[in-house]
C-alpha cells in the first residue's frame, strides 16, 4: 500500500519543475530584450552624438571661412 500513496510524487515534482523551468525561460527572454534595447539604444545614442557633433564642426568651419572671407576683404580695403 505505501507505494501507491508515493506513486503521485514524481509527478507533483515533475510540475514543480516544469514550473520553474518555464519562469526562468520567460525571465531569460525578458533579459535577452532588455540587453538588447540597451543596446539598441547605446547605439542610438552614439550616433545621434556623432550627427551632433559633425553638425557643429560644419558651423564652425562655416564661420571661419566667414572670418576668413572678411578678413581678406579688411586686407583688400587697406591695401587699396
Amino acid at each position: 500500500m505505501r507505494k501507491q500513496k508515493e506513486s503521485g510524487a514524481a509527478l507533483v515534482l515533475a510540475i514543480v519543475i516544469a514550473c520553474v523551468a518555464a519562469i526562468a525561460w520567460q525571465h531569460r527572454l525578458s533579459l535577452s530584450q532588455l540587453f538588447l534595447a540597451q543596446h539598441v539604444l547605446q547605439r542610438s545614442t552614439a550616433a545621434a552624438s556623432l550627427a551632433a557633433s559633425q553638425h557643429h564642426a560644419r558651423l564652425l568651419n562655416a564661420h571661419a571661412f566667414l572670418n576668413r572671407t572678411v578678413m581678406a576683404h579688411q586686407v583688400a580695403m587697406a591695401t587699396c
